[in-house]
């Protein structure tokens, strides 16, 4: 009899054991359902936010290129543009006229759009007007900056 309680003691300790672990498990379920459907929730929160992010951006695309083609229309689709460039050495070297020095300026930016050019010839005047005029001390990116918008708009289409 005293092995039948034993065993009886047995049998019981591993429903016991059977049971916590039965009960550990439905706590972790639960806490995992709940993560679950916070997450779930979560989710289609983001995904309406990344909906309503791409309309926006879509949208705003659209703005840019209508503004850019309004700006195109207004500035003209042509642009002259003139950049002059630093003396190089041999230029030193190369005047057609020995009585003007090799170091008199014949070309010179009057405003921000016109230049005036000294024919060494004679040493009349002639001058040009542009969109824009950069001087010798201008850098690439300045000029890119300059038809930036130009070459957006011919790239977009």
């Amino acid at each position: 009899m005293n092995q039948k309680l034993q065993n009886y003691e047995l049998v019981d300790k591993k429903k016991l054991k059977k049971l916590i672990q039965s009960e550990k498990i439905s706590e972790e379920y639960n806490i995992l359902s709940n993560e679950n459907k916070s997450l779930t929730h979560e989710f289609k929160t983001l995904k309406q936010n990344y909906g309503t992010l791409s309309e926006s951006y879509a949208q705003e695309v659209k703005s840019r290129k209508e503004y850019l083609n309004k700006l195109q229309d207004l500035e003209g689709n042509i642009r002259v543009f003139c950049r002059l460039r630093p003396v190089q050495p041999i230029d030193m070297n190369t005047s057609h006229d020995k009585s003007i020095p090799n170091t008199t300026k014949i070309v010179h930016i009057t405003d921000a759009y016109s230049v005036k050019f000294i024919q060494q010839s004679d040493l009349s005047e002639k001058q040009f007007t542009f969109d824009s005029c950069f001087p010798e001390s201008t850098s690439q990116t300045d000029i890119f900056s300059a038809c930036e918008n130009l070459l957006k708009s011919g790239m977009d289409g």
